[in-house]
């Protein structure tokens, strides 16, 4: 299914509700040493299994949440908001970029290899402008948003040598 369903926003909402809110810890001890990027990770694995062309592999789905977690890691939105916007963007970037090998990601019928990732990282300033919320779904969704039209900078060959971009 493309990026364009309109169900990968109630799933990317559900995943968001699951793995991050619900994965908050409830005491400040275990919330110190919480891995808030392997939270976000198992989310936003939900947006690169929406991409239809190319398609990543379960090796390049468990590949990019290590790598998106590795790079955000530790860091929240509390402690250094710059640091964590940065954080995402470049885990964004980061687990695109793992569609270049050919054992992450597959080019649909029709296309063929090289898979060439967005160029730079998304910018996700948007979602980070926005005001506080009790809720992390307005943040969620911006992000989403953002990431949706960025994965669009990303090509894939055909035969004919025009690439086409993600879908």
């Amino acid at each position: 299914m493309p990026i364009a369903d309109p169900t990968l926003k109630v799933r990317w909402n559900d995943a968001v509700e699951s793995f991050v809110v619900q994965g908050v810890p409830s005491n400040e001890d275990d919330f110190a040493q919480w891995n808030v990027g392997a939270s976000w990770a198992s989310a936003v694995e939900v947006i690169f299994s929406a991409i239809a062309n190319p398609v990543f592999t379960p090796a390049g789905h468990s590949a990019g949440k290590n790598v998106f977690a590795s790079t955000v890691g530790h860091r929240r939105d509390d402690s250094n908001p710059v640091g964590f916007k940065t954080a995402m963007a470049n885990a964004f970037s980061a687990y695109a970029a793992l569609a270049a090998v050919p054992a992450n990601a597959v080019p649909s019928a029709g296309s063929i290899p090289p898979v060439v990732p967005p160029p730079a990282p998304p910018v996700l300033d948007p979602a980070f402008a926005l005001p506080q919320s009790d809720s992390v779904i307005p943040f969620a969704d911006a992000i989403l948003d953002v990431v949706k039209v960025w994965l669009a900078t990303g090509t894939v060959a055909t035969p004919a040598g025009s690439p086409v971009p993600w879908i």
